[in-house]
């Protein structure tokens, strides 16, 4: 799945205070144990675990969006949407 930064926003209907230049993106990934290179991390919150604990890791994996329910002080940029599994599911449409 390829998509740029602005069709992700769009995709989840989410906010975005990033301004700088459209990017790439090369895939959504919510594990971040994973290699997340050029990849978008959903920070899902369960009963068990909230990711976006999760979010710093995933930055530092390679991921260069993260898509967040609640504010977050991370360097790269975030797409901040109500309820991150609709999101997910959003952008699977």
């Amino acid at each position: 799945m390829k998509l740029t930064f602005k069709e992700l926003v769009a995709c989840t209907g989410g906010h975005t205070t990033y301004t700088g230049e459209d990017f790439n993106i090369s895939d959504i990934k919510f594990d971040s144990r994973e290699d997340m290179k050029k990849s978008a991390f959903v920070a899902f919150v369960t009963n068990k675990d909230d990711g976006h604990k999760y979010v710093p890791v995933a930055a530092a994996k390679g991921a260069v969006v993260a898509i967040v329910s609640k504010d977050i002080d991370i360097l790269i940029p975030t797409i901040q949407v109500s309820d991150t599994k609709k999101a997910y599911q959003d952008i699977a449409k």
